[in-house]
């Protein structure tokens, strides 16, 4: 009995901790679209002035320090709310269908370190339909990635923008090959992160990252 009544006082707990990160997420996503709406609106009124300096030019570009950063934190948090969401998938699975307490619990914290120990025998689960449970958050961090990618390059064409008209007024054309090589730098730099994060998102929807590849270990942590 003891040990049932802190398991229900621990899954209380982690509960609150489940709507903390989603949360956390929805914070991320909504800080990265004003501040980038905030820079962009900065940057605009520059295209319009006779002269800029050079250091005006990479205004926009201190967007993508906000973007990515924001962007990695809140697909990180996905993982968190994943091993937490298979966690219970699986702890109910034992109290509501095989009405027996999980012969493997040891409480959350421990339970969660044995968890990270042995994330190293977690595997992607063949593709397949996503359950019912997964289909919002998915097409939320979804709606993030391309929110996110599409800051980027407008930041980017924002640069670009900027740039161009720096040029302009020292008589320099931006197709010269010094010029050419700073904007594909920065390109490159956008698609980089870009894909890096995409990867992130496809282990967090169709990869070791899914509920049902952590509930499968939470399965043998549990049983």
């Amino acid at each position: 009995m003891q040990k049932e009544e802190l398991a229900n006082k621990e899954l209380v707990m982690i509960r609150d901790e489940l709507l903390t990160l989603k949360k956390c997420q929805h914070n991320f996503l909504m800080f990265e679209i004003a501040a980038i709406g905030s820079l962009l609106g900065l940057a605009v009124p520059l295209l319009f002035q006779e002269k800029i300096e050079f250091l005006y030019c990479f205004i926009a570009l201190v967007g993508l320090i906000i973007i990515f950063p924001c962007l990695y934190l809140l697909l990180d948090k996905g993982i968190s709310i994943n091993r937490i969401a298979s966690f219970f998938l699986v702890f109910e699975r034992y109290i509501f269908i095989k009405n027996q307490m999980a012969p493997g619990f040891i409480g959350w914290e421990n339970g969660n370190s044995e968890f990270r120990k042995r994330q190293h025998e977690l595997r992607p689960i063949p593709e397949g339909p996503p359950s019912s449970g997964t289909q919002g958050p998915n097409k939320f961090y979804l709606l993030a990635f391309y929110i996110s990618t599409i800051l980027a390059f407008a930041c980017y064409i924002m640069f670009f923008s900027l740039y161009k008209k720096y040029l302009n007024q020292r008589g320099l054309v931006w197709w010269a090959p010094d010029q050419i090589f700073i904007i594909t730098v920065v390109l490159a730099v956008i698609i980089f992160f870009t894909i890096h994060t995409s990867n992130h998102l496809k282990k967090l929807l169709s990869g070791i990252f899914t509920i049902e590849a952590m509930s499968n270990l939470w399965e043998k942590i549990l049983s």
